[in-house]
């Protein structure tokens, strides 16, 4: 990132006035995929903003990294079921769900699901939901007609009052968390819900139940995914996509040059990397662009 004497002089004469952090990059010739904030903060988006809107304005010299994050969505919030969220911008489902927790207040809620993300629990986890007693309640704490949701495993348990509001958040998120469609390990009954490790199990992956050919931001690269080894049958865990890229979904002109550089067209083994990465538009949750393909 670079901003040369003329453009300076013309800022300064302008009086203008750049944030701290921008004038630390452009001090340091940082480039803008290598951003100083935290990612997610407020600080982190509004330098991408701030440095977006002057290379429009033809006052910077970006890289070609810092052109993808320039040109891409990032910086930029949409309504996505009624939620605020980040466009462009990776982030794990279980970062998701805290998000979730956090924006409504439910922090009850998010100090179990970190629990459960952190593996606190061990391998098998019971959840009985009921409705509340007396004794479930704090000592001062003032009697309120919600549920009580306890979850148990072999290394831990914990229990916690809630709102009825909030404790379908919850079962919600976990349920979207262990199940998928055509099978769910979260079994409900009257008053439980479990979710058992079984070893015969088609879809478990390291000892934990995982949804199949359902694409997800994070890991090691921008994306991955679940796949069943025909020939093995044997599950296996496939990450695709350059972290700190866009898609460029958006982009007519570059979904033909990705094709043709990629061959997308042949590409028809689940197993490997490239079958998805031609094939990331057709999960428009996932990416945050509308639905598309690369041909």
């Amino acid at each position: 990132m670079k901003l040369d004497k003329y453009k300076l002089k013309k800022l300064v004469f302008e009086n203008v006035v750049l944030s701290e952090g921008l004038r630390y990059h452009l001090n340091h010739s940082k480039p803008l995929v290598e951003n100083i904030y935290r990612p997610g903060s407020e600080r982190f988006f509004s330098l991408i903003c701030e440095s977006r809107k002057w290379y429009n304005k033809g006052m910077l010299s970006l890289l070609e990294d810092d052109i993808e994050i320039i040109n891409s969505d990032l910086g930029e919030w949409g309504i996505y079921e009624g939620r605020e969220i980040a466009l462009d911008f990776p982030i794990s489902q279980e970062a998701d769900a805290l998000i979730q927790t956090s924006d409504l207040g439910y922090h009850k809620s998010s100090e179990l699901l970190n629990k459960v993300f952190n593996n606190e629990f061990g391998n098998q986890i019971e959840v009985e939901v009921r409705d509340t007693r007396p004794g479930d309640f704090l000592e001062g704490e003032e009697l309120y007609d919600g549920v009580f949701i306890r979850l148990t495993g072999p290394d831990s348990e914990t229990g916690n009052v809630m709102t009825k509001k909030e404790a379908q958040a919850l079962m919600s998120l976990l349920y979207d968390y262990f199940c998928e469609s055509e099978y769910c390990d979260l079994h409900e009954g009257k008053k439980k819900r479990k979710r058992k490790s079984k070893k015969k199990s088609g879809t478990l992956y390291k000892g934990r139940k995982v949804k199949l050919n359902k694409p997800k931001r994070g890991g090691k690269k921008k994306f991955y995914v679940y796949v069943k080894n025909p020939k093995t049958g044997n599950i296996k865990k496939i990450s695709f996509g350059a972290k700190g890229m866009t898609t460029g979904l958006r982009d007519p002109a570059r979904r033909k040059s990705f094709k043709a550089r990629h061959n997308c067209e042949d590409k028809n083994d689940k197993t490997k990397a490239g079958y998805w990465s031609c094939r990331i538009g057709r999960h428009p949750k996932v990416t945050g662009a509308p639905y598309t393909t690369w041909w």
